[in-house]
């Protein structure tokens, strides 16, 4: 089988070519789609996420991204936190509830 893959590898033109090098194309490409780190690691059989946490290669692409996610996410809070706050105001009523001022 690695024969076939090194060979393989060759006539493409891929310099680095043997089974490992199928084990870090796959970890990388999984990571970069989103899976997380726990779940790359018990497909490659590492016994510590430490081994796994070598496929995170740190490009500008997946740091603007991850920066993108983080401001959508930090949006989408305040605009829930801004209905919830409406919506507290509104289901408590105020002091024009007839409620008593104790002076």
């Amino acid at each position: 089988m690695t024969n076939y893959l090194y060979t393989a590898a060759k006539l493409a033109g891929i310099e680095r070519r043997g089974p490992h090098s199928l084990r870090h194309s796959f970890a990388t490409h999984a990571l970069r789609a989103g899976a997380d780190l726990k779940t790359v690691q018990e497909l490659c059989g590492h016994a510590s996420p430490r081994t796994t946490e070598v496929y995170l290669h740190g490009s500008k692409r997946t740091r603007r991204d991850a920066i993108a996610k983080m401001a959508a996410h930090r949006t989408s809070l305040a605009t829930e936190s801004g209905k919830n706050l409406t919506q507290a105001g509104a289901t408590r009523g105020g002091p024009d509830e007839g409620t008593a001022n104790p002076a």
